[in-house]
């Protein structure tokens, strides 16, 4: 899931918000700031009908609309504004395992330490060009495979200990499958990616940006070197 929580309909996926009201709300709270995109990796990622969230003309998190629903993705000090803007549109707001949040939700401390977790290294180059891996959240590997290409199956996979971060996302969820490419690319720009799973699904994934490495030639050597033979 995207952020530590999102606001849906009890009813959802059958039952979405109403997207014009949020529209609306958008123009309506002075503290929120309509966006139609988010940078993800360095590159923008398309977010229609979402907003950031301001403080003293600083952005601190975002709610971002996702096919009938709104994460909120920042400090959980957001979480009275979501339960306000949730009530507005005659829904709620529920955690990663689908419970709704009544009271304000504690900031968790950040992981330390190692931990056992299934690994995988790919060295070959991966292409992302185009393909979505916000909607892939939550889906089963067998989906997010068919999007991204070949990952290797879970008895293919070996038991290595990393530091605990590497293997948690972003909302503190732990992952028990991580898969590793540091040549995946985006267009010509390179990237790093980690996808996290957790019980065969997509939980959460990092890119960062990686510099690419020039191309080495080999010297030419003098015209009469080569004629001599060395």
């Amino acid at each position: 899931m995207l952020g530590f929580a999102v606001i849906r309909k009890e009813g959802f996926p059958k039952e979405s918000l109403d997207r014009d009201r949020w529209r609306s709300l958008i123009t309506e709270f002075p503290e929120l700031k309509r966006i139609d995109s988010v940078e993800l990796g360095g590159q923008p990622y398309p977010v229609p009908d979402s907003a950031e969230l301001l403080e003293e003309g600083k952005v601190v998190g975002g709610f971002i609309w996702e096919k009938g629903q709104i994460y909120v993705d920042g400090p959980r000090s957001m979480f009275p504004l979501a339960k306000g803007i949730a009530e507005i549109l005659e829904a709620g707001v529920f955690d990663k395992y689908g419970d709704e949040i009544i009271e304000l939700p504690e900031d968790q401390p950040l992981p330390t330490g190692s931990r056992t977790v299934r690994y995988h290294l790919y060295a070959d180059a991966l292409d992302l060009t185009g393909k979505d891996l916000v909607s892939s959240l939550e889906r089963n590997k067998e989906d997010v495979a068919r999007l991204i290409g070949n990952m290797v199956s879970l008895g293919e996979m070996k038991y290595t200990d990393l530091p605990v971060e590497r293997m948690t996302t972003m909302n503190g969820e732990m992952a028990d499958e991580v898969h590793e490419w540091p040549n995946a690319m985006v267009g010509s720009a390179c990237r790093h990616l980690v996808l996290h799973l957790r019980n065969n699904r997509l939980i959460g994934f990092r890119w960062t940006f990686t510099q690419q490495p020039p191309t080495v030639q080999s010297p030419h050597r003098p015209w009469y070197r080569r004629f001599l033979g060395q």
